[in-house]
């Protein structure tokens, strides 16, 4: 699920009865880690990115779900800029670079780490989930 720097919620940006639609047809939502789709932005802790992974995972159900890092590690701010021209955005950033990451996801070998930690148990722990168990169980 793509949030918005600022945003309280996991569903801020797509509103739960989207997400059941979305469940209902069978749809994928991914949980991104790019910073600034991340609710404080690289400011955001392992816990609010496992609190909203919890959330979307009793709306949608943990089989309907992915953790994608949106990494642009070693990327020139091209690449950024590049991102920065979705059709969500009004504004072209010119002066957009990547920000930095959350220093709990600094970059890809930080994967397995930080989603076997017990920050993310509420997610491992749900009745719904055991999809989500089985994939965290590989990443550590």
């Amino acid at each position: 699920m793509t949030t918005r720097a600022g945003s309280a919620t996991a569903t801020a940006m797509f509103p739960e009865p989207c997400c059941r639609r979305l469940r209902e047809k069978e749809g994928m939502l991914g949980l991104s880690l790019y910073p600034l789709h991340l609710p404080s932005g690289s400011d955001t802790t392992l816990r609010q990115f496992g609190e909203m992974a919890a959330e979307a995972a009793q709306i949608m159900g943990s089989e309907h779900l992915g953790i994608g890092s949106d990494l642009c590690q070693d990327q020139p701010d091209s690449v950024v800029r590049w991102i920065a021209r979705r059709p969500l955005d009004r504004e072209l950033q010119t002066a957009a670079s990547f920000p930095p990451q959350p220093p709990w996801f600094l970059s890809n070998l930080n994967f397995s780490k930080a989603f076997a930690g017990p920050c993310l148990g509420r997610l491992r722990q749900g009745r719904n989930l055991p999809c989500a168990r089985r994939r965290l169980a590989l990443l550590s």
